[in-house]
């Protein structure tokens, strides 16, 4: 770990940017200042002896369940009372806003 700071407020503007976040220069310097304190905090994991031990997803031992993406028979009074419950239908499909 060296004593240099890694993380500039600049860097810090370049992210409040694209997150549409306004902060000061005084806000700026205290999150870089914080951000670098956790990233050496994470750097300190390097030291760990590892050797032998397996690597692990999560620690809960579940794991994902699939299935096949099917449509399903749906009878035709709920499909009509779910679709009069939307906001916009077109040509039987439930009309949404893009994400991007």
């Amino acid at each position: 770990m060296s004593d240099t700071q890694k993380v500039t407020p600049d860097e810090i503007k370049k992210v409040a940017d694209l997150s549409q976040i306004a902060l000061s220069d005084a806000e700026k310097v205290n999150f870089a200042t914080d951000v670098e304190s956790v990233l050496q905090y994470f750097d300190r994991l390097s030291d760990v002896d590892t050797e032998g031990v397996e690597a692990v997803g999560h620690i809960t031992g579940m794991q994902n369940v699939l299935r096949q993406d099917r449509a399903q028979p749906m009878d035709e009074d709920a499909r009509q009372a779910m679709m009069g419950a939307v906001p916009e239908v077109s040509d039987k499909k439930i009309v949404v806003k893009g994400v991007l």
